[in-house]
């Protein structure tokens, strides 16, 4: 129930294309839907306090920054539209934090 409808996103997904110089075929929405459960993680996996919130999240956008970075540093020159979701759940999260 968390996944953002593509029409929602739709325009935000337009303004990445151009920016990108690429059509982006995974969905913007998958990429909303990843950084809540990065968010629901940090919150609600075990953390009892809000130290250990804080530091859960530090740590998930030290790992989320290092899985884009690698995935873009392997595509950041292509110019083929994007076909999978590996784009979405690492690239496009990234940014939207």
């Amino acid at each position: 129930g968390l996944d953002v409808p593509m029409e929602a996103a739709s325009a935000v997904r337009v303004q990445f294309e151009k920016e990108l110089g690429r059509r982006l075929w995974p969905h913007l929405g998958e990429a909303w839907t990843e950084l809540y459960a990065e968010w629901l993680w940090s919150i609600a996996g075990g953390a009892r306090t809000l130290g250990e919130v804080r530091e859960r999240w530090a740590s998930q956008l030290r790992c989320s920054e290092q899985q884009a970075a690698a995935v873009w540093a392997r595509i950041m020159d292509a110019t083929e539209d994007e076909r999978t979701n590996v784009f979405a759940y690492y690239v496009l999260k990234w940014i939207l934090r």
